[in-house]
């Protein structure tokens, strides 16, 4: 028996209380601190003229369950879960969120300060990520280190999903990890512009990934095509920054679903 995904109903505005036939059931999984959801929730219901629920599931995979089943009508997804639920029919990328002026970001492969110096030095890591789901907190650090021909199972001596940027992040500072992963954006000269980490955290960046297309805004089989496309316009219209900036974001712009590709490709070679 199927069983629903775990989600929480994140403080419905009073517009919505009053009108709640006509909700917009949006699905998310973001860290408490890292979104201003009385922010996201108005900006949403500004730009779209609805009412809107905003759902918090408790991980990526109750997400893309979600998704799938069209259990919400519209889900802010990382490029990750966007790739493994792309082919699922009616589900339609309607916005990209851009960081600084970029429509993609990096994973940074974090340590300890005081502990390994480059990349070919780890051995024996214990390392905290943040979702087997999860891109740059996951998918593409084990990547860079198999990259550089490091045999995993010696490279990393112990692995612990922490659930948020800021937990995996913690779990260095006290200690009880020695490796991460964590999303940023930089310059052309390589200069952080954004990073997923305070910048007094006893950490430093090992290595930047290549390019990571970026989180978007998806609509799900309950929205019809006509429908998806009258959301993108709106989300899209003069850049969507009242939205992007209630989830630290810049603009929204409009999607290209073929930059996902690549990354598709690598996810299918999971390392």
């Amino acid at each position: 028996m199927q069983t629903e995904p775990t989600a929480y109903d994140d403080a419905p505005t009073e517009r919505f209380t009053r009108a709640s036939r006509t909700r917009l059931q949006v699905g998310f999984v973001f860290a408490r601190d890292r979104v201003d959801r009385t922010g996201l929730a108005r900006a949403l219901e500004h730009t779209l003229g609805r009412p809107v629920q905003l759902m918090r599931y408790g991980s990526y995979a109750d997400l893309a369950d979600a998704v799938t089943r069209a259990l919400v009508d519209l889900a802010w997804l990382p490029p990750a879960v966007y790739v493994r639920v792309r082919a699922t029919p009616g589900v339609r990328p309607v916005a990209v969120l851009e960081r600084s002026g970029a429509a993609g970001y990096r994973c940074a492969l974090l340590v300890r300060t005081g502990t390994f110096e480059s990349i070919d030095d780890v051995v024996g890591a214990r390392a905290a990520w943040v979702d087997p789901w999860s891109a740059a907190g996951y998918l593409v650090p084990r990547a860079m280190l198999a990259s550089r021909g490091l045999d995993l199972g010696r490279a990393i001596a112990s692995e612990r999903f922490a659930g948020s940027y800021d937990a995996a992040i913690d779990a260095l500072t006290v200690r009880v990890a020695d490796i991460a992963g964590a999303f940023c954006t930089v310059d052309r000269d390589g200069k952080l512009l954004d990073r997923g980490w305070s910048s007094v955290a006893p950490v430093r960046v090992l290595e930047l990934s290549p390019p990571i297309p970026a989180d978007l805004l998806c609509t799900t089989a309950s929205i019809s095509a006509d429908g998806a496309c009258d959301i993108e316009a709106a989300l899209t219209a003069q850049g969507g920054w009242s939205i992007a900036s209630a989830v630290g974001g810049t603009a929204l712009a409009t999607p290209e679903p073929g930059a996902y590709d690549r990354l598709a490709r690598a996810l299918q070679r999971r390392v």
